[in-house]
């Protein structure tokens, strides 16, 4: 009896702290913490599903019996993890590959969480009530989620920001699109339940808010994919309210008190209908409804990934040598970077490094190679397989076939836009969890059958399964130990990114960071170290002028020097494939090459060229060579380096800046303008060329032809605010102070945190020139080592 108790209280806490793990999912985030969503949710996703897991063993141990579901479905779930294993352990940088960073979705260790919450949530969703919990908990964390989001909406932005929420769009569960994916989620569960439950009116009443606040904000959001996905579900839901429900097994249906319903009493599935119409008025109505919401409440967002071509296209590279295990697991971005197509050097996200593709799952086809993509597809094989046989068992309660057509549906509406985009680790955790629930439903209606295995009454089949039981408790104790590591390291990095960008205290910065390498050396606390010893070695070069003639003053530098050497070598250690780790280490001895320390040109110039082995489509990494020659007197080999870069992007403004500073530099201004008005004259419509001309004759101090250059480049591009700069400045130089100050009013606007920019319209104001009483290396900006406005966009 003892015993019975204990494996009931056990299988009880274990139930709902997977419950509460899953509810909480949509709505959980660390105020005044920094610390990505994604890595509060993954911890929260670990520690839940982990104890759960721990509950469950103790449980096994005692009543020394298993009851798991004996579906292949359940087995091609476990052959992810296993892939993703396989890929790990062939991958260049396996501990990357294993465990990632934090708790990113895409690697082995996540996987497996997924995995096992997926058993879990099979093992314990066989009970009308448990699903109706999990179901009513995802529909009210929807309310409060649109009710929150409804408040920033209509009184202010920063009306409940909490620290966190820094402007209207953001949320809880992800990006902008994915709160519309979300709310297409409890929008088809709303839906389901209205009809095919018949339900109380304040229950209904609730639903159709639901199903109100999910149609607001799928219009406010306006994602067609979104639209068109819940559109098709909407129809089917339709469709078949019309035709099975209706027809032959409906008169074979019983309600929950064993009572048949009559066909003819079944109501036309209103519901689904208007849902229906409303995603085709969408669909088809040119977004007018969806760009007016839009637009009255000021919100916006830009949906980036790489296009379907260039996955494919970057998928075929990898696979080409690596076809069975992929890249790697958690290495897209290292694939993109070396096959990326040539044209998106020209597009403005040429410097973006995606770590996914078109859709999440196809991603995988790169990562994990072709076992990935097969262990996914034949997992989504199975679950559609049983699903639609499922939905048309006949002979079953009312409310059981809701379950399973609810749970269903709302599963493969997570899986496809998992397929087709790049969901929030909030909806790909709640794909695995409703697969889970959508087994454990077929589970009670006897679908699907129970594997019913009993250990203790067979010493062999004891000592085996209890060692197997006692190593898994410890593997996940281990797990909990390690994951509350990983969690307090980014605490630490997050709590010394504040402390070195917002209060500058350099000590703090250096302790925070080095706490969180002892929880977890990753490259990316090893990158933070050595650029804060970067920082401390400018303040001391600053702070001496240069002059280190004292005995201390060198020492502290080559200290310094030294830290900050090793932190750059241990990030390229603990992934020698990451490009950023090999620049960090450039940088590092590029500091130093203007004190003409030994080696160091030469060892920042091995650095670059290793980083561009791993991105070997930067123009980026190539003009840091071209800075490195200059820093080395070697005007030509920059020439050659500037000059490859504007052939990967032609319209690379630092290229073209750094280019004019040089002929400047020379005094070859008069040949260097004839090259460039000549270069003009044939591509008329060459923004990068208009600037650079114009730079070249503000360089020459023809500031009247530097306006009629910038003007043409402002023409054909208006938002290209450094070239707004100087014509702003050559307009100064001219006396137009009028238009001066167009040019540098449009440029606060567009960058309203330059404060430099504030001080010139300052000056303008009253009738001073542009760089009245400023320091001096912002009078000449033209000398300048980079652009004066960052730009938004290239």
């Amino acid at each position: 009896m003892n015993e019975s108790k204990n494996v009931a209280f056990l299988s009880k806490a274990s139930f709902y702290t997977l419950l509460a793990t899953i509810l909480l999912i949509p709505v959980f985030f660390l105020p005044f913490i920094n610390v990505s969503f994604d890595t509060s949710k993954g911890a929260l996703l670990f520690v839940g599903t982990l104890v759960s897991l721990s509950f469950w063993i103790i449980a096994r141990l005692i009543d020394g019996k298993f009851e798991i579901p004996k579906d292949n479905i359940l087995l091609a779930a476990l052959s992810i993890p296993v892939v993703f294993l396989l890929s790990s352990i062939f991958s260049p940088a396996p501990m990357a590959s294993l465990f990632g960073h934090g708790f990113e979705m895409g690697t082995f260790i996540s996987m497996l969480i997924l995995f096992v919450l997926m058993f879990l949530s099979s093992m314990f969703f066989r009970s009308k009530e448990r699903v109706s919990y999990l179901y009513f908990g995802i529909l009210l964390g929807a309310f409060l989620i649109a009710v929150f989001q409804m408040i920033r909406l209509f009184v202010d932005p920063s009306t409940l920001s909490l620290g966190f929420f820094s402007n209207t769009i953001s949320n809880t569960i992800g990006s902008w699109n994915d709160l519309a994916i979300f709310f297409g989620l409890s929008g088809i569960l709303a839906l389901v339940t209205l009809e095919f439950l018949t339900l109380k009116k304040n229950l209904k009443i609730f639903l159709y808010v639901i199903l109100g606040f999910s149609l607001f904000f799928l219009a406010l959001i306006n994602l067609m994919t979104a639209w068109i996905i819940l559109g098709s579900l909407s129809l089917i839901l339709f469709i078949y309210g019309l035709s099975v429900i209706r027809g032959a097994v409906v008169a074979n249906m019983r309600d929950e008190n064993g009572i048949t319903r009559p066909q003819g009493e079944r109501p036309f599935p209103l519901a689904a209908f208007i849902v229906t119409f409303i995603c085709l008025l969408f669909i088809f109505g040119n977004n007018f409804v969806g760009d007016a919401l839009s637009s009255y409440f000021k919100v916006s967002t830009t949906d980036v990934r790489p296009s379907l071509t260039a996955t494919i296209q970057v998928a075929g590279n990898t696979l080409s040598h690596n076809p069975v295990f992929g890249a790697g697991p958690g290495r897209f971005v290292n694939e993109w970077l070396a096959n990326k197509p040539d044209a998106v050097n020209n597009t403005i996200f040429w410097d973006t490094n995606f770590i996914a593709g078109f859709g999440l799952i196809p991603s995988f086809l790169v990562t994990t190679g072709i076992l990935g993509i097969l262990a996914f597809l034949i997992l989504l094989g199975i679950f559609f397989y049983r699903g639609f046989k499922a939905i048309f068992v006949s002979g079953i309660d009312q409310f059981s076939l809701y379950l399973i057509i609810s749970s269903f549906i709302c599963s493969l509406y997570l899986w496809i836009f998992s397929f087709v985009y790049i969901p929030s680790s909030t909806l790909f955790i709640l794909a695995f969890a409703m697969t889970g629930v959508f087994i454990g439903v077929l589970v009670h209606k006897q679908i699907i059958p129970l594997y019913d295995f009993s250990f203790l009454s067979d010493p062999r089949n004891s000592f085996f399964s209890i060692l197997a039981l006692v190593l898994l408790m410890i593997v996940s104790i281990a797990g909990l130990y390690k994951t509350a590591e990983r969690f307090a390291g980014e605490v630490y990095f997050g709590q010394g990114i504040i402390n070195l960008n917002i209060h500058r205290d350099l000590d703090k910065t250096e302790s925070n960071i080095l706490h969180a390498i002892q929880l977890n050396d990753i490259d990316t606390y090893y990158r933070g170290l050595s650029e804060l010893y970067l920082t401390r070695l400018a303040v001391v070069i600053s702070d001496n002028n240069k002059d280190f003639k004292d005995d201390t003053v060198r020492a502290n530098v080559q200290q310094i020097l030294g830290k900050a050497e090793a932190s750059a070598q241990l990030a390229t250690t603990t992934d020698k494939t990451n490009y950023l780790n090999w620049v960090s280490l450039g940088k590092v001895y590029e500091s130093v090459v203007p004190l003409k320390v030994s080696g160091a040109y030469e060892n920042a110039k091995a650095s670059y060229e290793k980083a561009i082995t791993f991105n070997t489509k930067s123009p980026a990494l190539l003009l840091m060579l071209a800075n490195l020659e200059i820093e080395n007197k070697n005007n030509s080999e920059a020439r050659k380096y500037i000059d490859q870069a504007l052939q990967m992007k032609q319209n690379y403004t630092e290229a073209i800046f750094l280019l004019s500073q040089i002929e400047a530099s020379e005094g070859n201004l008069d040949a260097a303008i004839i090259r460039a008005a000549q270069a003009l004259f044939i591509s008329p419509n060459d923004v990068g060329i208009a600037l650079q001309l114009g730079l070249l004759k503000y360089n020459n101090k023809d500031y009247t032809g530097a306006a009629s250059a910038l003007e043409r480049a402002v023409a054909l591009y208006p938002d290209y605010l450094n070239a707004r700069y100087f014509l702003g400045l050559s307009y100064d130089k001219l006396g137009r102070t009028g238009d001066a100050l167009y040019q540098f009013n449009y440029i606060n606007i567009k960058s309203p945190d330059n404060q430099s920019i504030k001080d010139i319209i300052a000056n303008l104001q009253v009738g001073n020139s542009a760089f009245n009483s400023l320091p001096a290396p912002e009078t000449k900006p033209e000398k300048g080592k980079t652009l004066p406005v960052k730009e938004k966009t290239n």
